[in-house]
């Protein structure tokens, strides 16, 4: 499925009005995600020009709250997705990358101390998240 950055900077701009109505649809809220997070996040090798990837960073800084259970069962994924940004050689994309970063340790902070999480999967997200953090 083509990615354009075109259309997901619209449905930033649409989400600004509609969320709590999306937040009703858990199946389309699950292809939003699918589509941003494991799809324009993580673009194909090689790529010259980035703007899936930075439009892709916007609707996570803008409407992380709307993913944030699924982005609390990927966690690793999604952080090294966004770390990889926050490091890249390109300034444009790295200055949209840290709101991000900021936006996803947010939301999933909260689904980790909120309980909505088991036990378990607290536990291993905030194992990843100190071995990353020790390791420097």
């Amino acid at each position: 499925l083509p990615i354009n950055p075109g259309a997901i900077k619209g449905l930033v701009a649409l989400l600004k009005n509609f969320t709590p109505q999306l937040q009703r649809l858990p199946k389309e809220v699950e292809k939003l995600y699918k589509i941003i997070f494991l799809g324009a996040l993580n673009p194909p090798d090689g790529l010259n020009v980035y703007h899936i990837p930075k439009a892709a960073l916007v609707m996570v800084e803008e409407h992380a709250p709307l993913f944030k259970k699924h982005m609390a069962h990927q966690a690793e994924k999604v952080y090294g997705y966004i770390k990889a940004y926050c490091l890249h050689k390109n300034k444009k994309v790295r200055f949209r990358a840290f709101p991000a970063l900021e936006a996803f340790f947010s939301q999933v902070s909260d689904e980790v101390s909120n309980g909505s999480l088991s036990s378990d999967r607290s536990q291993a997200i905030f194992t990843f998240f100190m071995k990353e953090f020790w390791s420097g």
